[in-house]
């Protein structure tokens, strides 16, 4: 890793290399007026904050280039960004998921009680998700978002939430799901809730919960030779909840938010985001920060 910050615009000035998470530029050569910086490896990606410790307005950059004005947008910088980067990130920023799978009585969702029996298709269940959500972390790490999947998996027995239909109605299922007591939230979490079918449809959304929780997506258990849409479709809807709410005018293949049915290639292709969604996504993590539970979210 090789990004170099310098004080003046050209590439000019004191300069310094970040090797590791800076959370004060001020104690640093260049302080607070960085106006330049430069990316020299492919895998160069890092978070520039207009405040100290990892706050304020978010520039995320990656991959090699020189950004001569980090003030101006054709320069490759972004507006308020020149002589304000105060803190500077390379490390993921990570928060909690919580998977939530809806049972109807014994029937478990997807195709686990056709293939298996008893522990049998619990087990398949299991590996099902793990192997989703390693695509989930695969989509989202190289924007520095590290979504860790806790360890247990919940359950919820009911006929009503085990088969939806996507719409308004989903909508106010969703609604009726965050204020029953009952249901296996977890308040220091983003909740994923995985059913039997969700008709017309594959995933859906709440937006940020605030105080109860990071957000919540609804996702359709999908059969295993689909494992990757599954997980493109879980990190498609989070991201939804985490402030990206339109799809995009252009519904540009190589997207993660344009929608499955205008990807004209392998969904393998369609994972990426642009600049701006990846630091909007980062905005709304540090202002959730201070309105969920602790360990929701890590930033240090």
């Amino acid at each position: 890793m090789s990004i170099r910050l310098f004080s003046r615009t050209g590439f000019n000035g004191d300069s310094h290399t970040v090797t590791s998470d800076i959370s004060d530029l001020r104690n640093t050569p260049v302080g607070t007026s960085t106006s330049s910086l430069r990316f020299t490896e492919n895998d160069d990606r890092a978070l520039f904050y207009t405040e100290p410790n990892w706050r304020g307005q978010v520039m995320f950059r990656d991959g090699i280039t020189d950004i001569s004005n980090t003030g101006k947008t054709a320069r490759g910088g972004k507006s308020g960004f020149n002589n304000n980067i105060c803190s500077v990130r390379i490390t993921p920023f990570e928060f909690r998921v919580n998977y939530i799978v809806v049972i109807d009585d014994r029937d478990l969702p997807g195709s686990h009680n056709e293939d298996h029996t008893g522990l049998g298709g619990v087990l398949s269940l299991l590996q099902q998700v793990g192997d989703a959500h390693e695509v989930v972390q695969g989509i989202l790490r190289p924007y520095l978002l590290d979504a860790v999947r806790l360890p247990t998996l919940s359950t919820f027995d009911s006929r009503v939430y085990f088969d939806l239909t996507h719409g308004a109605g989903t909508s106010r299922e969703l609604g009726t799901m965050l204020g029953d007591a009952d249901f296996p939230w977890r308040y220091d979490a983003f909740n994923v809730v995985l059913v039997n079918s969700l008709t017309n449809s594959v995933g859906t959304n709440s937006t940020l919960l605030g105080n109860r929780n990071l957000g919540a997506a609804i996702v359709e258990v999908r059969p295993d030779d689909e494992l990757f849409g599954m997980g493109r479709t879980i990190a498609h809807e989070m991201v939804h909840a985490l402030g990206i709410r339109n799809h995009g005018a252009n519904n540009d293949p190589s997207l993660l938010m344009t929608q499955t049915g205008n990807v004209t290639g392998p969904l393998t292709d369609a994972v990426n985001l642009t600049d701006g969604q990846a630091e909007t996504i980062h905005e709304t993590l540090v202002q959730a920060e201070s309105m969920v539970p602790a360990n929701a979210i890590r930033v240090e």
